[in-house]
């Protein structure tokens, strides 16, 4: 077999930064449109709301490192049983 080197840890690091942020967008343009939807339907009854996107974001942040968890379990090595 050929010996292959794992990659260092900053680039293991960008890329988890990379899939992480792809997570925290996608989630947050979510949390925008269900937060633009509740405005829209409030302003129907008159009831004035002023969207908070800032946070939607924080939430977005909140709820991909929660899904990114589980991910990070995976890549462990297991040590050798006894």
């Amino acid at each position: 077999m050929m010996n292959e080197e794992k990659p260092g840890w900053k680039k293991r690091a960008l890329d988890e930064l990379r899939k992480l942020s792809i997570t925290v967008i996608y989630i947050w343009v979510l949390l925008i449109a269900f937060t633009l939807h509740r405005e829209i339907i409030l302003a129907n009854y008159h009831i004035n709301y002023s969207a908070k996107f800032g946070f939607a974001f924080i939430n977005a942040v909140i709820l991909a490192k929660f899904m990114w968890l589980p991910s990070q379990g995976d890549q462990h090595e297991k040590s050798p049983e006894m």
